[in-house]
């Protein structure tokens, strides 16, 4: 709620100080709240987007202050950001550059003067988070880690990304609808973008196409780009007054789209709460208090892993059972929490979560002597029971040292023998 209530107010608040009065058109912005970075719970990055939407605005608002009160103001948003994200930040940093240099070249004459204050008002902001960064964020341990993926997905995956929950149909729809909306409008003349925001957007955009695919600890580093693009441009929209009944058109089909995709939103959850969730339960009934729980999942292209994702209800256990689950996030350059003592060393050898198969008309039969091996046995060292999903996508017989405990639609409870630690070599699935 929190996240929704700063995205729209800064969303408002930036077209309110760029175009001077409030208009209609930020209200797309509900269209692209619910988003698939929402969806995989990176609730921190969204959150340090909307406050970099908030600090843009304030930034502006600020344009005409005194030296002193910018530096106060600007210092103290500079450092939420930071707090809730790095890349946020640095994308804020990117923009009120962009802003003041774009603000400076328009300007005729130009005004040295006005360019060094701006400076002098925005290098401040840097102190705190760069601090930080460099002497205590455990991040600053992965900055060489640098990798490009393929330069397609820039064009395909993360356009998708605002839209991206439950119907791929749907969401595809509402990204062409959008996109030909959009351009149609600006077209025509019935929509404006703001002149003195196209640098930002140009910066924005630029970033997107130059961004990694894995940048120090963060994986999809390049995807995530295109939300604080699509904020920014919202705001930087705005109707004319060339057209009432386009605007009268506008709104209702944006009501009909929101109606029609939060529809679906609350039909996926129902679904789940009605039906995965009380698996779940069905599940930890049958664990005892502190049990060590590893946890894998065929991913055999069935969906009921991705519509909606999954992957990390079996950590529901550590709230119901106090159980100790490796499938936890404990990455120390990301996550606030981590293992304690031989737990840690436990969490790193346990089995990784997922296994595919390549070609489900081809039934697999891993080598027993491939690490790699989903059912590797000594990757169960210590762990006391395995929870699979989508069990009945496994083709073969579960190993011996697994004993059925219990079984739903779509899990399977497993003890594992000895804790995994019974002689006995390596098992792997047999046909």
């Amino acid at each position: 709620m929190i996240y929704i209530i700063l995205t729209v107010a800064g969303v408002y608040w930036l077209h309110r100080e760029i175009f001077g009065n409030m208009s209609f058109f930020p209200l797309a912005v509900f269209l692209v709240l619910y988003n698939r970075i929402l969806l995989w719970g990176f609730i921190n990055y969204l959150m340090g987007t909307a406050l970099m939407v908030i600090g843009l605005a304030l930034w502006v608002y600020l344009k005409d202050s005194r030296t002193p009160q910018r530096i106060l103001t600007s210092s103290l948003m500079a450092l939420a950001i930071y707090y809730a994200h790095l890349f946020p930040f640095v994308l804020y940093l990117i923009c009120i550059a962009v802003f003041e240099l774009q603000t400076f070249l328009e300007k005729k004459p130009r005004r040295w003067s006005g360019l060094w204050s701006s400076i002098l008002a925005a290098s401040p902001q840097l102190l705190a988070p760069v601090t930080l960064f460099l002497f205590f964020s455990p991040t600053v341990e992965s900055a060489g880690r640098i990798a490009f993926g393929d330069l397609i997905r820039k064009f395909t995956n993360a356009p998708m990304l605002p839209f991206n929950n439950y119907v791929p149909a749907l969401d595809a729809v509402t990204l062409l609808g959008t996109i030909c909306f959009y351009v149609a409008g600006v077209a025509l003349g019935f929509l404006q973008l703001s002149r003195s925001m196209w640098g930002v957007i140009c910066a924005l955009s630029l970033v997107h196409f130059l961004t990694p695919q894995l940048l120090m600890s963060s994986p999809n580093a390049d995807v995530r780009t295109i939300i604080p693009l699509v904020l920014v441009m919202i705001a930087s929209t705005r109707f004319t007054e060339k057209s009432r009944r386009f605007i009268t058109v506008s709104l209702v089909l944006m009501s009909i789209l929101f109606l029609i995709r939060t529809a679906v939103i609350v039909k996926n959850w129902h679904w789940a709460d009605q039906t995965i969730y009380n698996e779940y339960q069905q599940i930890f009934k049958q664990l005892p208090r502190g049990a060590k729980v590893a946890n894998m999942f065929v991913n055999s292209g069935t969906g009921w892993f991705t519509n909606p994702p999954h992957a990390h209800y079996v950590t529901l256990a550590i709230i119901e059972k106090s159980a100790f689950v490796p499938k936890l996030f404990t990455f120390s350059t990301q996550q606030p929490v981590a293992f304690k003592g031989k737990y840690n060393a436990l969490g790193m050898s346990a089995p990784s979560g997922e296994f595919y198969y390549p070609d489900p008309a081809q039934p697999l039969i891993p080598d027993p002597a491939d690490q790699h091996n989903p059912f590797y046995k000594p990757g169960f060292h210590g762990m006391e029971y395995l929870l699979l999903a989508n069990y009945r996508d496994v083709r073969g017989s579960m190993p011996e040292f697994l004993d059925l405990v219990e079984v739903t639609d779509s899990l399977a409870l497993y003890r594992i023998k000895n804790g995994g630690s019974d002689s006995g070599g390596i098992l792997a699935c047999q046909p």
